[in-house]
């Protein structure tokens, strides 16, 4: 459906972009939501074509408002309702709207209602066969699948590292999240690790949801940046992908990133816009 899309540019309008831009606003939905369940305080709920994940700590990485559906749109009472929960729970969160085609929408209704416009990330996409490589890591890094509960703390730590000071609310909701959150025999997420000689340097995360699989989390420590084992772990995440059937592969990209995904055949078809409170 997709492979009409080959500019590096974002297309212009069409029918196949506006279901891909909706496909990866219900993968973010998803994913946005899936370790709520195993976490004792979290909830999640919708609000007309809204879904509000809650984590119940103080950092927005895993407080998230997305959408869900497509029937109402950016209706005033809907984010109103939503507006007034951030405000009552008193914690930051992030509202991500990653189809562009509703932008304008978005950018008169969410302001209104509190929620500034943020950073802007670019909605980048692949076609799972065409763009798989080999995920040969450099020399001396293991990527392994997360199958415990202290690998996933050691993803944890990775992505905690982003920010300066380490963000210990995003290291705390992995871990209570806990083993449950990587066991199954048909989980529609995975998470990775790289390790270099033992130590814990780089991780992603894959989750399948609308019919495509999408890139979160992808985060190297930054003494082991340029080595080559980011696009390792995303050559990883695409292998495990077509593994579960999904012709599609769904990011968000930093201008930082975005050079390593088009090197696995990533392009971009929209833009993806964060608004935050």
């Amino acid at each position: 459906m997709w492979s009409r899309m080959s500019s590096h540019r974002v297309s212009p309008p069409s029918a196949e972009r506006r279901l891909l831009l909706q496909a990866t606003e219900r993968n973010l939905a998803a994913h946005a939501a899936h370790l709520h369940p195993f976490v004792e305080g979290a909830t999640v709920f919708r609000v007309g074509d809204f879904q509000v994940a809650d984590s119940g700590f103080d950092h927005d990485t895993y407080n998230i408002v997305s959408r869900a559906d497509f029937r109402r749109g950016f209706r005033v009472d809907d984010v109103t309702v939503v507006a007034e929960y951030v405000r009552r729970v008193r914690r930051p969160f992030s509202w991500w709207v990653a189809d562009d085609t509703v932008l304008d929408e978005a950018q008169r209704v969410l302001p209104a209602a509190g929620f500034a416009a943020g950073e802007t990330e670019e909605v980048m996409y692949a076609e799972v066969r065409g763009s798989r490589r080999r995920s040969v890591a450099p020399a001396g890094v293991d990527i392994l699948p997360v199958q415990r509960r202290s690998q996933l703390d050691d993803y944890a730590q990775i992505l905690a590292a982003n920010w300066n000071p380490p963000a210990t609310d995003v290291a705390a909701f992995l871990h209570a999240a806990g083993s449950d959150a990587v066991s199954g025999d048909e989980p529609t997420s995975r998470f990775f690790v790289a390790y270099a000689g033992g130590e814990a340097v780089a991780g992603a995360e894959v989750h399948v949801a609308a019919g495509v699989a999408g890139l979160y989390g992808i985060a190297t420590l930054e003494s082991h940046r340029g080595r080559g084992i980011a696009s390792a772990l995303v050559s990883t995440c695409l292998e495990w992908a077509a593994t579960a059937g999904v012709p599609t592969a769904v990011l968000q990209a930093t201008d930082e990133g975005s050079g390593v995904y088009r090197r696995h055949g990533f392009r971009t078809v929209g833009q993806c816009t964060e608004f935050g409170m």
